[in-house]
């Protein structure tokens, strides 16, 4: 039997089929998306957070293997490793969207307060009702976006890009709660509840110990079991993910902080200078010093 190819759709890629406000590696606004009006076969699997907002018409796609359709006022909500195929939008079909990078979005979950619960909800019903008042709001951010995006001479364009963008992720979030109940509706499998309490574990941890067993045994389960399932729920191993959050600890340090270089490699607890050069140049592809000159310029 022959394999299906899966394209995989990164932020930058979302040019391809919409008209980009903005980009910048983190986020993405498109004011208008074009779709097709006939069935389109291709696998494409989101690498973000893409909410797809319909403003007119409709929209039928497949998400996840089962057909869905998007009408006025709804949002289509797609998680990271979200595989979609044959939209089919109406002749008067207008759409509007945002994407986020998982590690903005990881960022929002590990804030708690049940958002986690919320976006296990969103994977079983990625179809959100806005309402006329919640598609207004949505409207009204967008218009809000639109003269900020304009403003580029702005140093912290960014910085008002990703305060919006919280601002419209917080709306979604408040609207989840009109139209479900995800807190009393905890209908989680129990790989669902294992891999949420693996990522609690990370979220809280200062400094995040770059090993599968250390949260095995604190989750009493096995490596091997703990691996399958965050391979089952989100398509990476529990080793992939830990390296993840070390990565965007390290990102946010070299960013952000005026430790040297052997002082973050220290902080992080790893056992020398040497290994934290090579550990980061195998998951960024620069050096540490580069790779801090590359994240200053990109501010």
């Amino acid at each position: 039997m022959q394999t299906e190819q899966v394209r995989q759709l990164t932020i930058e890629d979302l040019s391809q089929n919409a008209e980009l406000d903005y980009v910048d590696g983190d986020i993405a606004f498109a004011n208008n998306i074009h779709l097709p009006h006939a069935p389109h076969p291709e696998l494409v699997k989101i690498d973000a957070f893409k909410l797809l907002a319909c403003t007119k018409g409709s929209l039928q796609i497949d998400v996840n293997s089962k057909t869905r359709i998007i009408r006025a006022n709804e949002i289509l909500c797609c998680l990271p490793l979200t595989v979609l195929r044959n939209p089919i939008g109406s002749d008067d079909l207008e759409c509007k969207g945002i994407a986020l990078s998982t590690s903005i979005v990881r960022r929002f979950v590990s804030q708690g307060g049940g958002i986690r619960d919320k976006f296990f909800y969103l994977e079983q019903n990625p179809v959100l009702q806005m309402g006329q008042e919640g598609g207004q709001v949505f409207e009204l951010y967008y218009a809000l976006i639109g003269s900020r995006i304009k403003a580029t001479d702005n140093p912290y364009q960014k910085g008002i890009m990703s305060a919006l963008t919280g601002a419209i992720f917080y709306e979604l979030l408040a609207n989840l709660d009109k139209y479900c109940a995800p807190k009393n509706n905890r209908m989680f499998k129990q790989g669902d509840l294992l891999f949420m309490r693996f990522l609690e574990l990370l979220s809280n941890s200062k400094i995040k110990v770059r090993s599968v067993s250390f949260y095995a045994d604190k989750l009493f389960v096995t490596t091997k079991y703990l691996s399958a399932v965050c391979k089952q729920v989100c398509g990476k191993t529990a080793f992939d993910i830990i390296n993840e959050f070390v990565v965007e600890d390290i990102t946010e340090l070299l960013k952000y902080s005026e430790k040297s270089i052997k002082e973050i490699a220290d902080y992080l607890e790893f056992p020398n200078l040497s290994f934290f050069g090579k550990y980061v140049k195998a998951h960024t592809g620069m050096s540490p010093t580069k790779y801090r000159k590359h994240l200053i310029n990109k501010i």
